[in-house]
């Protein structure tokens, strides 16, 4: 009897405990992690840098060639432009999964990237735009891509005044991402100004819709970028808006 009985308070003890412990189901939400890769000459708004690459000389010139540049030049890159502490993006849009190149396209981002991951051990590697820019067919390539990758960076930059049509890009991205390997964060490039050749060319986002898209983008991905191209910035709205969300 005692023994059943010490066996009775020891259960309750365990249940006890096991109710206080924190449930890996409960607690808080992952936080948001919001990147800054604008070029304005006088912005700072407060966010951690981001790390970007674009395909330019020497590197330009051998992949419009389809070739593979050389590797330590390519690594002597990759070491000057990793400052920041943020992910290391690369920009090789010559290179994107479509037409008849796209094997070779592959092969060449699968080097680079390999390459990117020996000269910035440690940094969340990928391409911008790659992922929302493959042919149907070719999606086998995204996914033969996708090891050699740590994480998505599709390209939601602003063409209209679309919200459901904006929202409705940003949930297709996330699905093909989900799709090539869902285990990857996804880190979504936006920019505070329409795109060019659209209506509103380069004019910049009043903050009601800037903050509509920062929101969205917290609700289905847990990162993002904030890009822009270099020159002055000549509206403080969408500043201020970052700002209190980042706050939030």
């Amino acid at each position: 009897m005692k023994v059943a009985a010490l066996i009775g308070a020891l259960a309750l003890l365990l249940l006890n405990a096991a109710c206080a412990a924190p449930s890996a189901h409960r607690g808080p939400r992952s936080s948001f992690n919001l990147f800054d890769n604008t070029h304005y000459t006088d912005v700072d708004l407060g966010l951690p840098k981001s790390n970007i690459l674009y395909e330019q000389s020497p590197i330009a010139n051998s992949v419009k060639q389809g070739k593979a540049p050389d590797e330590q030049t390519f690594k002597q890159q990759v070491r000057e432009h990793n400052t920041a502490p943020g992910p290391f993006v690369m920009d090789f849009e010559n290179l994107y999964l479509k037409g008849a190149d796209a094997e070779k396209h592959c092969e060449l981002l699968i080097a680079m990237a390999d390459w990117a991951h020996q000269a910035a051990p440690g940094k969340a590697i990928g391409y911008y735009g790659v992922l929302d820019n493959v042919d149907s067919q070719h999606m086998y390539l995204e996914k033969k891509l996708a090891p050699h990758e740590d994480a998505y960076f599709p390209t939601m930059y602003t063409f209209n005044d679309d919200r459901a049509g904006w929202t409705s890009r940003l949930t297709r991205d996330v699905e093909l991402a989900k799709q090539v390997d869902a285990s990857k964060p996804m880190y979504p490039y936006v920019w505070p100004q329409y795109h060019e050749g659209t209506p509103n060319a380069l004019r910049f986002i009043d903050a009601d819709y800037w903050t509509f898209q920062l929101n969205t983008l917290r609700k289905y991905a847990s990162r993002a970028v904030i890009w822009s191209s270099t020159g002055p910035n000549t509206s403080t709205g969408w500043v201020q808006a970052t700002k209190r969300f980042a706050e939030s």
